[in-house]
C-alpha cells in the first residue's frame, strides 16, 4: 500500500518515474531557499502532526487555553491540546467540511455534510442539534446578540438562537456555500452558487445583492470602513461599499476560492486558481503577486508584522514578506486547502489532505491588528466585526 495519497502521489510522480525520489521521511523540514529537504529527524519547525481518517479542510477554532478544536472529513469534531494531544472527538456521523466557530460562552458550533448543525459544550458533550434540508458546506458566524447564523444546500440562511431553536430563515434561491460574515451593524453577507452576493439584515430581510459573473464558494472579508471584499468563480476579487456599490474589480488569472483578509497596511490579500497569491491596495490596484506551484484554494493568515501565511496544492505553507519576497517555506505531506490558524506562542495550525492537523513554529507574534487578519476574522472563527475580541 503507497504512502501517499493519490494527490501526493501526482505531484511527485516526475521524480518517482526518474528515480530522483529515493525514499520518504513522515516529517520534512523548513526550506529558507525554496528547496524541499527530506530528513531522517523531525524539523524544528513542525512541532507534531495529528492523524485524522480522512481529508481536514476544516480551519481550527481556538480556546484562550490553546485548545484546538478541528473537523475532518472523517466526520469526527477533534479537540486536541496544545502540544497535539487528543483531548476528546466527537462522532457527527458526517463529513465535516466547515470549521467550527466557538463562542463567547466556550459553545462549538458546526454543520455537516448531511445537513446537521450542531451544537457542543467544551468537553465534547453535545448540547442540541437540528436538521436542515442540505449540505452545510460553510462555517457558521456568531452575532453578540447571540444568533448563530448558517448557511445549508436546501438554499435558506437560518439564524439559530443560543438554544437551538431557529429565530428566521430566509429562502436565498441557490447554494450558499459561503461562510456568511457579519458586519459591525449586524448586517449578514454571503454569496451563493447563483453567482450572487446577498445583504441580509439581522432580522432577515434582504437588503440587496450583487452579482458577479461565477458562483461564490469563498468568504468575504470586511474592512474598518464597511467596505467588502469577496472573490467569484469569474476570477475576479470584488470590493464594494457596505450598500452593494461596486467599488473595483481586480482580474486574476483563476477562479477565486480562496477568501481575502486584510492586513495592518489595508492592502488585501488573496489567492487564486493561477497559482498566486495577489496584494492589493485598498484603491484595487496590484501591490504585488507572488507565484506558487499550484492552486491556491487555502486562504491567507496575516501576523501582527504583516508576515503573510499561504498553503498551496503543492504541499507547502509559504511565508512571505510584506514587500512580496519569500520569507521562507514549509513542507507539508499533501495540498493545503485548510486555512491556517494562529496561536498566542507562535504556533502555526493547519489541516493537509492527507488528513493531518500540523503544528508548525513560525515564531509569529500575534495575529495583525487589521478588521479582518484570517478565515473567520479571529482565533474563535466568528465571522464577525461586532465580535468582542478573540
Amino acid at each position: 500500500m503507497s504512502l501517499l495519497s493519490p494527490r501526493t502521489r501526482s505531484f511527485f510522480m516526475p521524480c518517482m518515474k526518474t528515480g530522483l525520489l529515493l525514499t520518504l521521511i513522515p516529517l520534512f523540514s523548513c526550506s529558507t531557499l525554496g528547496v524541499l529537504h527530506w530528513q531522517q529527524h523531525p524539523s524544528d519547525c513542525l512541532q507534531w502532526r495529528f492523524k485524522t481518517q480522512a481529508d481536514v479542510y476544516s480551519s481550527p477554532a481556538m480556546a484562550a487555553d490553546g485548545t484546538l478544536y478541528c473537523g475532518s472529513d472523517d466526520g469526527r469534531l477533534y479537540a486536541i491540546s496544545p502540544q497535539g494531544q487528543l483531548l476528546w472527538k466527537f462522532h457527527a456521523g458526517s463529513e465535516i467540511y466547515a470549521s467550527p466557530a466557538m463562542g463567547q460562552d466556550g459553545t462549538l458550533y458546526f454543520g455537516t455534510k448531511k445537513g446537521v448543525f450542531y451544537a457542543l459544550n467544551a468537553d465534547g458533550s453535545e448540547k442540541w442539534s437540528l436538521r436542515t434540508g442540505g449540505w452545510i458546506w460553510g462555517s457558521p458566524a456568531i452575532a453578540t446578540c447571540g444568533l448563530i447564523y448558517a448557511a445549508s444546500r436546501d438554499g435558506h440562511l437560518y439564524a439559530i438562537e443560543p438554544d437551538g431553536k431557529i429565530a428566521w430563515s430566509l429562502k436565498i434561491g441557490s447554494w450558499p456555500r459561503s461562510s456568511p460574515a457579519i458586519g459591525s451593524d449586524g448586517t449578514i453577507y454571503l454569496g451563493a452558487d447563483d453567482q450572487n452576493f446577498y445583504a441580509i439584515s439581522q432580522e432577515g430581510r434582504m437588503l440587496w445583492r450583487f452579482k458577479t459573473g461565477g458562483s461564490i464558494p469563498g468568504s468575504p472579508a470586511i474592512g474598518q470602513d464597511g467596505s467588502l471584499y469577496v472573490g467569484s468563480n469569474d476570477k475576479n476579487l470584488y470590493a464594494l461599499e457596505p450598500d452593494g456599490r461596486l467599488k473595483w474589480h481586480y482580474p486574476t488569472g483563476g477562479w477565486v476560492r480562496s477568501s481575502p483578509v486584510i492586513g495592518p497596511s489595508g492592502t488585501i490579500y488573496v489567492g487564486s486558481g493561477d497559482h498566486h497569491l495577489y496584494a492589493l491596495r485598498p484603491d484595487g490596484s496590484l501591490k504585488w503577486k507572488f507565484q506558487t506551484q499550484s492552486w491556491i484554494r487555502s486562504s491567507p493568515l496575516v501576523d501582527a508584522e504583516e508576515t503573510i501565511y499561504i498553503g498551496s496544492d503543492d504541499g507547502f505553507l509559504y511565508a512571505i514578506f510584506a514587500d512580496g519576497s519569500l520569507k521562507k517555506r514549509y513542507a507539508l505531506t499533501d495540498a493545503i486547502y485548510a486555512a491556517p490558524s494562529l496561536g498566542p506562542d507562535g504556533i502555526l495550525y493547519l489541516g493537509t489532505d492527507d488528513g493531518f492537523i500540523n503544528a508548525l513554529d513560525v515564531r509569529a507574534k500575534d495575529l495583525a491588528p487589521s478588521p479582518w487578519p484570517k478565515f473567520r476574522r479571529d482565533i474563535r472563527n466568528s465571522g464577525s466585526c461586532t465580535s468582542c475580541g478573540p
